[in-house]
């Protein structure tokens, strides 16, 4: 018996905007499109496999604008943001 994947190998990064995580369910039947939990912590991307996006719950949010998805580059400026804010000293 071998490990069962998404099935798909592209990737695209989520954002969430609220002040709370957000928890995407997968499933474990042979059909599922998602088989893997995510959480989504709030002000951080998250790589998501592109299926997701597919997914009914999180087309909701994302019209609600509850979820952002993200360009490879925004998440890049996020991650160099995010950096500098921790690694500053404050007097």
């Amino acid at each position: 018996m071998t490990d069962k994947k998404d099935n798909t190998g592209e990737t695209v990064f989520l954002f969430n905007e609220t002040q709370r995580p957000i928890h995407i369910a997968g499933s474990k039947k042979e059909n599922a499109r998602l088989s893997t939990n995510i959480v989504i912590s709030p002000l951080q991307p998250v790589a998501v496999p592109k299926v997701a996006l597919e997914m009914s719950g999180v087309k909701q949010l994302m019209d609600k604008k509850a979820l952002r998805q993200l360009s490879a580059a925004e998440v890049s400026k996020l991650t160099k943001e995010h950096k500098g804010v921790l690694t500053s000293d404050d007097d």
